[in-house]
């Protein structure tokens, strides 16, 4: 490896280019391009709420009303790293606060009070998908 002496050095612009994020009060680092491929089964029903076609569902189990809304977004071109930066910054505001999520490397799920979000990378054709879901009833 390299020089013990300039680890630090190392450090600082692996975080400084978005390749890495430190988390708060740990010597400890998140690095978006080690995540997993997809994630893991347990959170297929979470993956499902937000790619149903309907755009408005309702949870039976406590009578909820939720829209959904979804934008895809085509680019002919996306520098390699670019949503693992987008990642790391979504990270950087939801960390510090006591906010359920899931991430992936090339999506993340975000949710705050009666509101989700995702946010998906489709490589192959350089598609992002961002997706909102709303609970009506707590919303307003």
């Amino acid at each position: 490896g390299y020089p013990e002496e300039i680890h630090h050095s190392l450090i600082e612009i692996l975080v400084r280019f978005d390749i890495i994020y430190p988390v708060s009060g740990r010597d400890q680092f998140i690095i978006p391009c080690m995540f997993n491929d997809f994630p893991s089964a347990e959170y297929q029903d979470c993956l499902q709420e937000f790619y149903n076609p309907e755009s408005t569902l309702l949870d039976l189990d406590t009578g909820n009303i939720f829209t959904r809304t979804s934008r895809k977004f085509q680019f002919k071109f996306l520098p390699i790293g670019f949503f693992s930066r987008i990642i790391i910054r979504m990270l950087h505001d939801v960390l510090s606060e006591d906010i359920p999520k899931l991430y992936w490397k090339n999506g993340i799920i975000i949710q705050k009070e009666h509101q989700s979000g995702a946010i998906q990378y489709d490589k192959q054709y350089h598609v992002i998908t961002v997706t909102t879901l709303i609970n009506e009833m707590n919303y307003y």
